[in-house]
């Protein structure tokens, strides 16, 4: 499992090609460089502001972000989440 930059940046990036939304175009519409949009989704780079920004604008509500889609197993933390 990757960590929560890399999670959240591929959640981004589904979110956006599910709405058939093209890179560049999501990025002008938050006001970020199309370079800072694949940061994000490569877990690189995310500020807060640019990151609720992007779920604005995609019309994603925080846990459709922030809650796997399956459950996932953490050593980290005990049992299933």
């Amino acid at each position: 499992m990757g960590n929560i930059k890399n999670l959240l940046g591929k959640r981004i990036q589904e979110l956006r090609t599910s709405k058939n939304i093209k890179q560049g175009k999501l990025a002008e519409i938050v006001g970020i460089g199309k370079k800072s949009l694949s940061y994000i989704e490569r877990g690189l780079e995310q500020k807060p502001g640019e990151f609720r920004q992007l779920l604005y604008s995609l019309a994603a509500e925080y846990r459709r972000v922030f809650v796997p889609k399956e459950p996932v197993y953490s050593k980290g933390i005990k049992g299933w989440i």
